[in-house]
């Protein structure tokens, strides 16, 4: 957690808009302890009417200190002094305490638990030491049930042994990968697949359509009447009448009367769909960063950042590294501190090339929606 994250929370806990019942005499101070490492180590609250002693015997059981060899002090948030607290009798509130200060903990028993760093450093405690001929001698140990089990069955593992005793299929895990090139022709031959990778434009949108009135079969109609196939061609449709009394031409008998249409003439052909082309495979590993991509399983968009092998901390093989446009992510391309490629943290992983298509595959709208028209 960031030092903002927490100080985000420390704001919130504080706040009095959290729901916690806290009274107008209750503050919340850090303690600190002078037999301890850290220079605060937690959050205690307060009542400013408990007296010193009080407050003695509440740290006592958070800090093992006893409250006769405590010598308390009241520090600013920059290590000053601001007053100690002397005397048993008074209360909390006689030394103006406010929220955020410091409640320090001098320790004067030299013989405490706290001194020399015994509540922190466990190498100061000495453990249970057991020798191999002595552990060999203890009945119904792990090491005696694994050895009866190899015996029995060579193969056995306790992931095996797990999953007989659930029930359910073992699943043996796949061999460790000890080729340097693995998947090297995966890598070098990633290219467009899916139905977004096709090399035909994709359809422009269609016009919106004019709705009239009348509800539903009205917009149905209006509809129907803009279909391509219920207009008539213009060369099927008869030519108007001419007005009256305007004397026809000389040659009127050559010419086709108005009530007699004209023959249909033959439907269009279109020319066919040109044929899918994939893009041609490339050999350069340079050429496929910075392409857009999608990653299987889940469809997951984003855009190629590195495509290569030899990453310290990786199995062995080549590997693709990806750059999520949401944080679906392990990772901000580092990998064992030592960076890849720059990504914010979650946005970045690292995936074997069989899991990469990469091609036209723009970002997901959540928003959009297929109802639109």
């Amino acid at each position: 957690m960031e030092k903002a994250d927490v100080e985000q929370l420390k704001a919130y806990v504080r706040s009095n808009e959290t729901g916690m019942n806290r009274a107008d005499s209750t503050i919340v101070m850090s303690v600190s302890h002078s037999g301890l490492k850290i220079t605060h180590f937690m959050e205690i609250r307060f009542d400013l009417y408990m007296t010193v002693s009080a407050v003695k015997t509440k740290l006592c059981t958070m800090c093992g200190t006893s409250p006769s060899a405590m010598l308390l002090q009241l520090r600013d948030e920059r290590g000053g002094v601001l007053a100690t607290l002397g005397d048993d009798a008074k209360m909390l509130g006689f030394y103006s305490p406010y929220e955020g200060c410091t409640l320090h903990v001098i320790d004067t028993d030299p013989a405490s638990l706290a001194a020399g760093g015994w509540l922190e450093d466990v190498s100061k405690v000495e453990k249970y030491v057991i020798s191999d001929d002595d552990y060999n001698k203890r009945e119904n140990t792990y090491r005696k049930f694994k050895e009866a089990k190899i015996a029995a069955d060579p193969e056995w593992t306790l992931e095996k042994e797990i999953c007989i005793r659930k029930g359910i299929p073992y699943v043996p895990p796949p061999a460790a990968i000890s080729d340097a090139e693995y998947m090297q022709a995966e890598a070098s031959g990633i290219q467009a697949r899916g139905r977004l990778a096709c090399a035909r434009p994709p359809p422009p949108p269609a016009a919106p359509l004019r709705r009239g009135g009348g509800g539903r079969g009205a917009g149905r109609r209006t509809r129907a009447a803009h279909s391509p196939s219920r207009q008539r061609p213009l060369a099927a449709r008869p030519p108007p009448p001419p007005p009256a009394g305007y004397p026809l031409p000389a040659a009127a008998h050559t010419l086709r009367l108005p009530c007699s249409p004209l023959p249909p003439e033959p439907a269009a052909t279109l020319p066919p769909p040109p044929p899918l082309v994939a893009p041609k495979k490339t050999q350069n590993k340079t050429r496929q960063v910075g392409a857009r991509c999608s990653v299987d399983p889940g469809d997951r968009r984003g855009e190629v950042k590195f495509v290569g092998n030899g990453i310290v901390g990786l199995p062995l093989g080549y590997w693709v590294g990806i750059l999520y446009d949401e944080p679906l992510g392990k990772n901000d391309g580092s990998v064992k501190g030592r960076r890849i490629f720059d990504a914010p943290p979650g946005y970045g992983a690292f995936v074997r090339p069989d899991k990469v298509v990469v091609g036209d595959f723009p970002v997901i709208d959540e928003f959009a929606s297929d109802d639109e028209i």
